[in-house]
C-alpha cells in the first residue's frame, strides 16, 4: 500500500491527477489547503502495507518523510480494522451517534436495529443523525390526526396506575371536546370507586364545563348506563387505578365490558418513569386487556415536563408497538394537551442525551477550572441575587428574600395550595420563594406580604375569592389573574368561557417570547368583560388573549388567558403580561429542579441533604435563572450560556432545560473541586 502526496491550484485537478496516478479505487486519506492550492494524500487500494518498513527507507511519497508515511499508513490500517468490525455487525453501538443515543436513554438493542440501516452516503455528521431521528420518528407510529379520531367520538376509557394523570387527562379532552363540537356531546364517567378526591376532581371539571358526570358504582358495568350515555357522542371514563402487579388488575376491565358501543380502551404512560416500570406497566395492563376481550394499543404520554429523559418512553413505546395519541405537557386544562409530533419528541428526546450520567461529571472537573472560575465570576456580577442562590445552594437560606429596592420590585405568584411557597419574580427575571405565615385566611396572607412587600403585584391563580377581591378593592391594590380557558365571563349580556371570546378580541400588539427552546411570535388581544366571584362580588377587568405561533410557519401553538385591571392599555398591561408568561415557565421548571437538587448536589457546606425550604429555594433560583438565560439576549447572557453550555459537550439548541442541567453541572462541578481541594 504505497501513500502519495498531490499538490494542485484547485481541488478538481488535484483529484484528477489522484485518478491519473492512482486509479479510480484511490483511497484519499487527508485533504488540506496549502499555499498555491490544495492538497491531497491518498494511497493505492489493494495493495498490503510492508510489516515493517525496512531501517531509513521511506515509502514512496511525492513528498515528504518516512515518518508522516509510517503514521498515515497505522491511521489507514486502523480504519480498515473499523471497517471490517463493521461489515461483521461489530462496533455498531460505537460511533458517536451510537454514543448519543445511548447517552439519551435508548437501549442496546434498539441502538443496533436502528443504526444497521444507516446508509453509508448519511456519514456520521448532521445528515446521519436526521436520519436515525426520522427512522426512530417513524418507528414511534405517532397517530395521524388525532383531533379527527377524537371527533370520531364513541367511548374512552383512560387506563392506568394511580398518579398517572388520568382524571386530569380526562377533563383535557373533554375541554376540547366541549370547545369544539358543544358541551351537550360529551359526558364524563368516574368508575375510581376508591379514591373520592378523584370523583370530586372530576366533578369539578364537569362543573366548569357544563358537561354530565356519572358515577359507576363498584358491581356495576357501562350497561347500567346505557340509557343516558348512548345519546351523547363521545363518553370519557376515568377508570381506577391500580398498580400493575395488582392482583385485582384484570377485574378492573370488568365495568368497561357490555356497553351498546365498543369501548377503546386508551394507556396513560408517565414519561418521568423508569424504562423497566414502563415496560411492566404497558405488558401487564396489555395481558389484562386481552383476557377482558379487549385490545389495548393506544396510549397517551403524561407528564413530559416532568421528564430528565423522554428515551426510556419512547424506547418502551416502540418496542411494545404503541400507538402514541396525544401528549400531556403540564397541569393546565385544557391548554397542556396537544397531539404527539413524533419529530419534535424524538428530537428532544436526543437532545436530553448526556445530560446525566448516572451523577456523575460529564468531563474531569480539573480541566474546566478555568471555565467554571469564569462562569461563577460572570453570573455573580451580571445575576441580581445569585449570591442569595448560593447561600441557598449551601443550606443558609433566608425566609425573606433579597427583594431589590424601588416601587415595582416584581409579581408575586400567588401558591396553589397553603402548604406550598409563593413565587416572588423580579424585574431582571430573577425569582426567590416566599413562605407567608400559616394564617387562617387568605385575606391575612395577603395583609402579611403587602406589609413587608408593597411594592409586589400580587398574581391569582383565578378570578379571587369575594372576601379577596373586596380586601383588594378598599386596598387599592391591583392585581392580576392567571385564568382557564373555560372560566366564565360576562360580555356584552352574555356569560360565556373565555376560549368563546378570543377570536372576537381586537388584538393590541405583538411579543417575541421563548417557550420550550422555541421563539413563539405572541398575538396580545384584550376586551372588557365583568368577572364574578360566585353571586357575592364582581367587577369589570380586562380579559387578554396571548396567541402563541411559529414564527416560521405560522402554526398555533396554543393560549393563554389573563384578567388584568379594566383601566390598563398595552403599554402598561404589556410588562405583567410577559411577567405572567415567564412566571409560568419558571413555576413549570421548578419541580425538575427540585427533584434534580434531590438526587444528589451536595450543598456548600458539605451537607448531603439541606433542609426543604433551602431545596425549594434553590430550585425556584435556578429554574429562573436557567429561564432568563434562554430569553435574554445581552451580551453577558449570550457569552454565559454558551459558555455554560459548553460544559456539557457537543452544542445543541438551547432550552430552558438543558440550561438548568448546565447549571447544575457548575454547581455539582463547584462542589467537586471544593471536595478535592479539602481533601
Amino acid at each position: 500500500m504505497s501513500v502519495h502526496r498531490f499538490v494542485a491550484p484547485t481541488q478538481r485537478e488535484a483529484m484528477r491527477r489522484v485518478r491519473e496516478a492512482l486509479g479510480d479505487d484511490a483511497l484519499i486519506v487527508a485533504n488540506r489547503p496549502v499555499p498555491g492550492g490544495v492538497e491531497l494524500v491518498a494511497l493505492r487500494e489493494g495493495e498490503e502495507a510492508p510489516a515493517s518498513p525496512p531501517s531509513g527507507e521511506a515509502l514512496p511519497m511525492a513528498e515528504g518523510d518516512a515518518d508522516v508515511s509510517r503514521l498515515l499508513l497505522k491511521e489507514v490500517e486502523t480504519l480498515r480494522a473499523l471497517l471490517r468490525r463493521r461489515e461483521r455487525g461489530e462496533g455498531a453501538t460505537d460511533s458517536p451517534l451510537a454514543t448519543t443515543l445511548r447517552g439519551a436513554g435508548f437501549s442496546a438493542a434498539l441502538i443496533t436495529d436502528v443504526l444497521a440501516g444507516l446508509p453509508e452516503e448519511a456519514g456520521e455528521g448532521d445528515a446521519a443523525r436526521a436520519w436515525v431521528e426520522e427512522q426512530l420518528a417513524r418507528r414511534l407510529n405517532a397517530q395521524a390526526q388525532p383531533w379527527d379520531k377524537l371527533a370520531e367520538g364513541g367511548v374512552l376509557a383512560l387506563l392506568g396506575p394511580t398518579g398517572v394523570g388520568k382524571t386530569t387527562t380526562a377533563g383535557k379532552l373533554a375541554s376540547h371536546y366541549a370547545m369544539r363540537w358543544g358541551a351537550d356531546q360529551v359526558a364524563l364517567v368516574s368508575a375510581d370507586g376508591y379514591r373520592v378526591a378523584a370523583r370530586d376532581q372530576l366533578r369539578v371539571y364537569a362543573e366548569l364545563l357544563g358537561v354530565e358526570l356519572h358515577l359507576l358504582s363498584p358491581g356495576r358495568t357501562l350497561a347500567s348506563l346505557a340509557g343516558v350515555l348512548n345519546e351523547k357522542r363521545l363518553v370519557i371514563i376515568d377508570t381506577v387505578g391500580l398498580g400493575q402487579r395488582d392482583e385485582r388488575l384484570a377485574e378492573g376491565f370488568a365495568p368497561l365490558v357490555g356497553g351498546a358501543r365498543g369501548t377503546r380502551a386508551v394507556l396513560l404512560l408517565n414519561a418521568a418513569s423508569q424504562a423497566e416500570t414502563l415496560d411492566e406497566v404497558s405488558t401487564h395492563y396489555r395481558r389484562a386487556a386481552r383476557q377482558a376481550g379487549m385490545t389495548l394499543d393506544d396510549v397517551i404520554i403524561t407528564k413530559s415536563d416532568e421528564a430528565a429523559r423522554l428515551a426510556p418512553l419512547l424506547d418502551v413505546v416502540i418496542g411494545q408497538g404503541l400507538r402514541p395519541w396525544f401528549q400531556c405537557h403540564g397541569q393546565r386544562v385544557p391548554e397542556d394537551l396537544a397531539p404527539l409530533d413524533g419529530v419534535e419528541l424524538v428530537r428532544q428526546a436526543l437532545n436530553q442525551g448526556g445530560s446525566r450520567t448516572g451523577g456523575a461529571l460529564p468531563f474531569n472537573p480539573l480541566a474546566q477550572t478555568g471555565t467554571l472560575v469564569n462562569t461563577l465570576t460572570d453570573l455573580r456580577r451580571d445575576v441580581p441575587g445569585f449570591s442569595w442562590l448560593e447561600q441557598a445552594l449551601a443550606g443558609q437560606w433566608q425566609r425573606q428574600p433579597p427583594l431589590p429596592p424601588g416601587d415595582e420590585a416584581g409579581w408575586l405568584f400567588w401558591p396553589a395550595a397553603r402548604d406550598q411557597a409563593a413565587l416572588v419574580l423580579g424585574k431582571e427575571g430573577e425569582a426567590w420563594p416566599l413562605w407567608p405565615p400559616n394564617e387562617a385566611s387568605q385575606v391575612r396572607c395577603l395583609q402579611w406580604c403587602h406589609r413587608h412587600y408593597p411594592s409586589l403585584m400580587p398574581v391569582l391563580s383565578g378570578v379571587p375569592r369575594a372576601t379577596v377581591w373586596r380586601w383588594l378593592d378598599r386596598q387599592g391594590i391591583d392585581w392580576m389573574a392567571r385564568a382557564q380557558a373555560q372560566a366564565r365571563v360576562r360580555y356584552r349580556s352574555d356569560i360565556q368561557p373565555l376560549w368563546a371570546l378570543r377570536e372576537q378580541a381586537p388584538e393590541q400588539g405583538e411579543a417575541l417570547l421563548r417557550q420550550k427552546g422555541r421563539t413563539l411570535r405572541v398575538s396580545l388581544r384584550a376586551l372588557p368583560v365583568a368577572a364574578a366571584s360566585g353571586r357575592r362580588y364582581s367587577g369589570l377587568v380586562r380579559a387578554w388573549f396571548l396567541q402563541a405561533r411559529d414564527p416560521d410557519t405560522d402554526r398555533v401553538r396554543g393560549w393563554r388567558y389573563a384578567l388584568l385591571p379594566n383601566d390598563w392599555d398595552l403599554s402598561r398591561a404589556r410588562p405583567h403580561l410577559l411577567a405572567l408568561w415567564r412566571g409560568q415557565a419558571v413555576t413549570g421548571l421548578h419541580q425538575r429542579a427540585l427533584r434534580e437538587l434531590s438526587e444528589g448536589v451536595a450543598s456548600s457546606s458539605g451537607d448531603s441533604s439541606p433542609s426543604f425550604p433551602s431545596h425549594c429555594s434553590a430550585a425556584v433560583g435556578l429554574a429562573a435563572l436557567a429561564c432568563r438565560l434562554d430569553e435574554e439576549q445581552s451580551d453577558w447572557a449570550v457569552a454565559t450560556r454558551g459558555r455554560v453550555l459548553g460544559l456539557l459537550g457537543p452544542r445543541r439548541r438551547r432550552t430552558p432545560e438543558r440550561l438548568l442541567t448546565a447549571l447544575l453541572h457548575v454547581i455539582r462541578t463547584h462542589d467537586a473541586l471544593r471536595l478535592m481541594r479539602a481533601s
